[in-house]
Parts: structure tokens; C-alpha cells; sequence
């Protein structure tokens, strides 16, 4: 009965989206359907369909309450965890990109730099999809909402930039990964193979290909005549599902590049438990010494992170496997779609944190960026007062 309920009250939430005359069906049908979608919000207590008329109107709120969280629809103003997390996320990944930026001394600092502005768009995009989708959930009339009309133009865009996003991470962890192995296995011809010049040609390749391979994303949703975003027939294609959807994101997204980040992180840590144990043998302290130290504390740095990166993308390729190899499943999943994007933008925003703990001068080139922002506002500020102080005092000697 449970299972029953759930999957009418998803049918029901869908179809609540749309307008009557957008689903094609009459005026008094539509009414019908609402009056059941009534009752889903309701939940049915005890198998009485009408025995919300005897309740009092706070236990009927408190019934329609707890019907819309059975039935998966959010009550507005409850769901702000994706903004808490996207806004200083969105921050923080840009100044990270700043920061790395203006080092630029190393082929990872580069690598760095490409992650923060994926991380940038990851965030930006979440910000433009959830917060509007959860707002629009909860209008009376989405048809005529301005704020649903919005949600859905701007999906047109940012759901396929998300993708792009996500797949340029994956990515340039896989970058990452090469340039630890090369630093740790061969140090001599990293100066060589592994530059801040070669580490620009490899941000701008895995920026690429993450288009051309995520370009038919933008032509998977359209708008109707009626301005609501609906899956266009490449999307609803099955050939398209299980070619492009299925094999090439196992291939390409989870197979490819978790198998080699797993693997080169595995062999990169065996090497650096062997240096830490030579390191502790040594009792002369000289500036190679100091060197090497700085190079085992960004390797750790980079497998922590690449593993921080694997485990938050765990959700959401399980929900992709079932949504391809198990949709019997796929309405008792959906739920979990969000908290699995969630887990995508704490770990985009969380890297700052990693990059501070490891990466001593990245911190202090934060700070040193963080307190020349604030000098600059505090004199701008200053001069601002002065001016208007002088300007005061000119008036009144003329006066």
C-alpha cells in the first residue's frame, strides 16, 4: 500500500506541474485529478477519503504538510541546503582560481586553477537550477509563475553546462593524478614533461573535449508551446539512452578515469610511505630536503582531494547505473538526486579547505589577496570621507 501510494503520488506531482490545457485533457478532468492529487496530499489516513472533513483547519495543515513530504513535493523554504552550500562555495572556488592563477609556478598549480573555475561553473549552475526549481514546486499556478518560467529558461542552459562542468572535473583529477606520478616516479623529466605551459594545453584540451563530448546535452530538454521545459525526442530515444547515456558515461566518466585515478593514487601512496620512512632516517635538514618536503606535501594534498572527489561522486554515478540498468527502481531512487548533487557541490566547495591545510603558500596568498582587499576598501572609504568632509568645509567658508 505504501509502494502504491508513492508511486501514484509521483505520477500525481508530475502531473501537477502542468496546466490542463498543456496535458490536453478537459477542464472537469483536471479538477477530477487535482481532487485526487488532494487526497495524495492528504496521505488518506486509515483508508477514509473523507475524513479530512472532520478535522479541525490546524490538523488539516498538519495533514497536507505531512501528505506533500510523502509524496516528495518540498514545502517552500525548506530546502536552502544547495544555497548554503553553492554561495560561498561559488566564492571560494573563485578564489582559489584567482589565487592559483596569479602563482602559476608549477604544472599543478595550473591543474589547480582549471579545477576552480570547473568548480566555479559546477557551483553557478546549481545555483541557477535548484533554488528556482524548489521555489517553482511550491506555486499555486506554474504556468503563469515568472519564477517558474525562469527555472525553466534557464535549465535550457544550465543543465548542460553542469555536465560539461562535472565531466572537465573528472578530468583534470585524472591531469592531477598523472602530474603526482610523474613528480614522484620521475622528478628529473618533470621539468620537462610537466610544465605550466604543457599543464595550459592540457586545461584547454580537457575543456574540449568536456564540450564536445556534453554538446548533445543541450539538445536533450526543450520548451513546449506553453514555455514548460519537457525532454525533446533525442532524449527519449532509446538508442540515444543506452549508446550515449548508458556505455559512453560508464566509459568515459566512471570506468576510464576512476580506474586510473584508483590506481596511480594507490601506486603514488606506496611512494610516499617509502619517502616519509627515508625522510625519517635523514638528520641533515638542507634546502633539497626542504624541497622534497614541499613536493610529499603536495602529493598528499592531491590524494586527498582526488579521494575527497571519488567518494562525493559515488551517489550520483549509482543513481546514473540505476536510472540505466535498473528503472523498476528508478522512482524509489529519484529522491536521492538531490542530496547526491549536494554531495557535488560540497565537494567543489570544499577544496579551498584542502588547499589551505596542505599548501602553505596558497594560504598565505589568500590571506595576502583577502587583506589587500580590505586595505583597498578601507582607504577608498577613507578618501570617500575626506572628500566629502573637505566639500562640506568649502561649503560652509563660502557660506
Amino acid at each position: 500500500m505504501e509502494r502504491d501510494f508513492y508511486t501514484f503520488c509521483t505520477a500525481m506531482k508530475t502531473l501537477d506541474i502542468g496546466s490542463a490545457e498543456g496535458r490536453g485533457m478537459s477542464p472537469q478532468n483536471y479538477a477530477t485529478i487535482r481532487l485526487a492529487l488532494a487526497a495524495c496530499y492528504g496521505k488518506l489516513s486509515k483508508g477514509r477519503v473523507g475524513s479530512s472533513l472532520e478535522l479541525t483547519s490546524e490538523q488539516e495543515e498538519h495533514r497536507e504538510r505531512k501528505g506533500r513530504h510523502y509524496c516528495g513535493l518540498k514545502e517552500k523554504g525548506k530546502r536552502k541546503d544547495h544555497e548554503r552550500i553553492c554561495i560561498p562555495g561559488v566564492a571560494a572556488a573563485a578564489l582559489s582560481a584567482v589565487v592559483f592563477a596569479r602563482m602559476r609556478h608549477s604544472s599543478l598549480e595550473v591543474l589547480l586553477c582549471g579545477l576552480s573555475l570547473f568548480d566555479v561553473l559546477v557551483l553557478s549552475s546549481t545555483l541557477l537550477i535548484y533554488p528556482a526549481m524548489n521555489a517553482c514546486q511550491n506555486e499555486p499556478d506554474p504556468t503563469n509563475s515568472r519564477v517558474c518560467h525562469f527555472f525553466w529558461r534557464s535549465t535550457l542552459i544550465a543543465y548542460p553546462l553542469s555536465l560539461i562542468a562535472q565531466a572537465g572535473s573528472v578530468w583534470t583529477c585524472v591531469a592531477i593524478t598523472f602530474d603526482r606520478f610523474i613528480a614522484v616516479f620521475f622528478p628529473i623529466k618533470k621539468r620537462v614533461w610537466a610544465t605550466p605551459h604543457t599543464s595550459t594545453y592540457i586545461i584547454c584540451g580537457v575543456a574540449f573535449f568536456s564540450v564536445l563530448f556534453k554538446l548533445p546535452a543541450f539538445f536533450e530538454i526543450t520548451l513546449n508551446e506553453y514555455g514548460q521545459i519537457t525532454p525533446s525526442s533525442l532524449r527519449l530515444d532509446a538508442t540515444y539512452q543506452l549508446v550515449y547515456m548508458t556505455y559512453m558515461y560508464l566509459i568515459f566518466i566512471l570506468l576510464i578515469p576512476w580506474t586510473v585515478i584508483i590506481v596511480l593514487n594507490g601506486i603514488v601512496i606506496q611512494k610516499v610511505r617509502e619517502a616519509y620512512r627515508t625522510h625519517k632516517r635523514l638528520t641533515q635538514r638542507n634546502t633539497r630536503g626542504r624541497r622534497d618536503t614541499d613536493e610529499r606535501k603536495m602529493t598528499v594534498m592531491t590524494i586527498v582531494m582526488t579521494g575527497i572527489f571519488v567518494l562525493c561522486n559515488i551517489p550520483p554515478a549509482i543513481n546514473n547505473i540505476i536510472e540505466s540498468y535498473a528503472p523498476q527502481y528508478r522512482d524509489r531512487y529519484r529522491h536521492r538526486i538531490p542530496l547526491s548533487t549536494l554531495l557535488v557541490c560540497v565537494n567543489s566547495a570544499s577544496n579551498i579547505l584542502i588547499y589551505c591545510w596542505f599548501n602553505r603558500q596558497f594560504r598565505r596568498s589568500v590571506f595576502r589577496l583577502c587583506s589587500s582587499a580590505a586595505y583597498k576598501r578601507r582607504a577608498s572609504e577613507y578618501i570617500r570621507a575626506s572628500k566629502e568632509a573637505s566639500m562640506s568645509q568649502t561649503l560652509k567658508n563660502k557660506l
